[in-house]
């Protein structure tokens, strides 16, 4: 990634493997 990163739209740390979305969260992505 020539040192550099993207995330978005939105990042939340989580303590393990989540691949569920929050419906509140839903219409950004």
């Amino acid at each position: 990634m020539a040192g550099s990163a993207r995330f978005g739209p939105d990042v939340e740390w989580v303590s393990g493997i989540d691949y569920r979305v929050d419906a509140a969260r839903a219409s950004a992505f």
